[in-house]
C-alpha cells in the first residue's frame, strides 16, 4: 500500500487522502482509496472514503476506519489503521450480495 494524505497549515485538523494497493491473494488485484480524514489529535484520525479493486475483477464501495500513529521523532511515525469496507458494486459481487472487507494496515508515515 502506498498512501499521500494533503492537507493545508490553516485546517491542519482535515486531510484528503489517497491510497493505492495490491493485493495478493490466489490472483494479484490493483486497487485505490480515496478518503476523507479528520483529526482529533495529532497522533489519532477517523476516516470515512470510497475504495475498489480494479483489476482482475471490480469491487467499489465505502469505507471508514481510524488512523493512529506512533511517533518517532519530529517528522517520522509508525501507522495503524484499521478498516472497515462495504463493497456492493462490481463484477466480483456475488448476485443478490454485499462483500464486506475488514483490513489493518501499518507501516511508515512521513511528514513534510
Amino acid at each position: 500500500m502506498v498512501g499521500l494524505d494533503l492537507a493545508v497549515d490553516e485546517a491542519a485538523y482535515q486531510a484528503f487522502g489517497f491510497r493505492g494497493f495490491v493485493e495478493l491473494e490466489r490472483t494479484t488485484g490493483v486497487g485505490a482509496s480515496l478518503h476523507y480524514t479528520r483529526w482529533l489529535s495529532p497522533t489519532v484520525g477517523l476516516f470515512v472514503g470510497f475504495t475498489g479493486v480494479i483489476a482482475p475483477a471490480t469491487l467499489a464501495g465505502v469505507e471508514a476506519g481510524g488512523t493512529f500513529v506512533i511517533p518517532l521523532g519530529k517528522s517520522l511515525g509508525i501507522f495503524i489503521e484499521p478498516s472497515l469496507a462495504a463493497l456492493p458494486l462490481g463484477s466480483d459481487v456475488p448476485k443478490g450480495s454485499v462483500i464486506v472487507w475488514g483490513l489493518v494496515s501499518a507501516g511508515l508515515r512521513f511528514d513534510l
